[in-house]
């Protein structure tokens, strides 16, 4: 009887063991297939980004009074790149707004109330400029959907269409460099060694231009190879340049809205 009763609780203890280590071989094959799927996404979107800047290609930046939605578009930059990598055309201007700058936005750009009567524009003929100088080209905006809700906004305010294809840079920067902790303008800039971003629009369009340049030279590494080449197990199924600069602050993923 003893016997029965030490040969029925082996039995259940090796059981449960075994539950345990098919539990824990099912997560595994889950964080794996997880992984695989994270890296193919992050080549497919570096790819789809290389693909966009081998033909012309626009990087653009606003800087504004603030982040909210009461806030206005105060100045709008960008550079035109040709498919070398060279900047063709540039435009840059400031634009009037209703009241007056902020001073914290003052002392981080450099836009006085006195530029902004001396040099701004209305904010329909800046964004009228804007998507002209644009045309059908891709747009690059670091954080895009920061810049877009202001584009957005205003292009809704004036009863003007907003159809640009944007894409992402901070996206695709967090495709290309996964281990970063942040992917913020001023460390990317750091990781080039391209000029820190100054918050002026033109300054820091040109500083995104050195990152998605580095970009097209990042290439997977063996264990991204791995990752990705490595058929899947199908065993148990259990129920991711102004001169100044070099020589911050759609509908698709990476994403082009």
């Amino acid at each position: 009887m003893i016997n029965r009763l030490k040969q029925a609780i082996t039995r259940f203890v090796a059981r449960r063991r075994a539950e345990a280590q098919a539990r824990e071989l099912q997560g595994e094959l889950r964080r794996a297939a997880a992984a695989r799927r994270r890296e193919r996404k992050r080549q497919a979107t570096l790819r789809r980004a290389r693909a966009l800047m081998s033909g012309h290609f626009v990087i653009a930046d606003l800087e504004t009074t603030g982040f909210s939605s009461d806030d206005e578009i105060l100045e709008i930059s960008a550079i035109r790149v040709t498919p070398h990598g060279t900047v063709g055309d540039t435009y840059s201007t400031l634009v009037r707004i209703r009241g007056c700058v902020p001073r914290k936005v003052v002392e981080l750009t450099g836009i006085t109330d006195e530029l902004v009567r001396a040099h701004g524009i209305g904010l329909q003929k800046a964004l009228e400029d804007f998507m002209d100088f644009c045309g059908d080209a891709p747009v690059f905006f670091h954080n895009a959907g920061f810049d877009t809700r202001f584009l957005r906004g205003a292009a809704q305010r004036l009863g003007a269409p907003f159809d640009l294809p944007v894409y992402c840079s901070l996206k695709i920067a967090r495709a290309a460099w996964p281990e970063l902790r942040t992917h913020r303008l001023e460390a990317l800039a750091q990781l080039v060694g391209a000029p820190a971003p100054t918050h002026r629009g033109i300054d820091d369009v040109y500083t995104t231009l050195a990152v998605l340049t580095a970009i097209k030279d990042v290439r997977r590494g063996r264990e991204a190879e791995e990752l990705i080449d490595e058929e899947p197990c199908r065993a148990a199924k259990p129920a991711q340049l102004r001169s100044s600069a070099l020589a911050d602050p759609t509908k698709r993923a990476f994403d082009g809205e």
